[in-house]
């Protein structure tokens, strides 16, 4: 059964009890944490999208009224349903905003699970100085949830400017993430969408850090990624363990730089593993 809960005394103020009772738990989780919520289409929102595919849920405002969102659910997978609305976007001369290299690294490096990303992706748009605009597709128990946010600052850049800024700034973040390895995950250790990861780093050094609920224990896990370590070319120089960890030090030559890299797991409560990983030359 979904769950339905009354918004009705946390926005208090700022809508009617009509329109706010009785939401869907995970429409409300998805946009409804905002100042004003309305269940009608927002004055003066610069896209047009119309499609039988998309059941309008509302709109709220925030950021003293510099943010508006709409938000959609769907029976289409979050990757259809932002599709659609990507269409409709460029059709109105909404150009993308390219993602920084850090998102794409924390996708491509460091610890990788089997099963594919978590389809909450996201991606930015921007047009002239009319802002810019988010879409967001993710999977609930009720189906698909969209939403598109479109942030007005006064002050903000053309769009020219914000494109070629990302462009640079993906360059930078680059960095050594790079050369990062990818370590696959046994495939028995399914992902909770509540378990926090990530890679990220610059110039002079990249981290990857992973929180899994597994039973797998640190020591095979640690055996799994050697064999994977050494294929990308990686060489052993130490290893050390204690009481809760268990790391390996690894070394690579590679575009004229010697690199180290420190692998470790640590065993924690309730079944749980943290893994690090740490890169920098030497």
């Amino acid at each position: 059964m979904v769950l339905r809960i009354c918004f009705c005394f946390l926005l208090a103020g700022a809508v009617s009890a009509d329109e706010t009772c009785c939401v869907d738990q995970d429409i409300a989780a998805a946009f409804m944490r905002d100042e004003q919520f309305s269940r009608a289409w927002p004055d003066s929102f610069p896209v047009d999208v119309d499609s039988p595919f998309l059941e309008l849920i509302g709109s709220s405002v925030n950021r003293g009224g510099l943010q508006t969102t709409v938000g959609w659910k769907s029976t289409l997978s979050p990757d259809d349903a932002r599709r659609l609305v990507t269409a409709a976007l460029r059709k109105e001369s909404w150009r993308v905003i390219p993602r920084s290299g850090r998102l794409q690294a924390m996708h491509e490096h460091g610890f990788v699970p089997h099963q594919p990303a978590p389809t909450e992706a996201h991606q930015q748009f921007c047009r002239g100085r009319a802002g810019q605009v988010t879409i967001l597709a993710r999977s609930t128990r009720i189906g698909t949830v969209v939403t598109l946010s479109h942030f007005a600052h006064p002050g903000a850049s053309d769009c020219e400017s914000t494109i070629a800024a990302q462009s640079e700034g993906m360059r930078y973040r680059s960095g050594l993430v790079r050369y990062l390895p990818s370590l696959q995950l046994p495939e028995s250790i399914k992902l909770s969408p509540y378990m926090g990861g990530g890679s990220g780093g610059g110039s002079q050094d990249a981290r990857a850090s992973l929180t899994l609920e597994t039973s797998v224990s640190p020591d095979n896990l640690m055996t799994y990624f050697d064999r994977q370590m050494v294929d990308q070319g990686w060489r052993m120089d130490a290893n050390f363990r204690g009481n809760a960890t268990i790391g390996h030090t690894w070394l690579r030559d590679v575009d004229g730089l010697t690199l180290a890299c420190i692998v470790t797991a640590f065993s924690g409560a309730n079944d749980r593993v943290r893994l690090r990983m740490h890169l920098e030359p030497l």
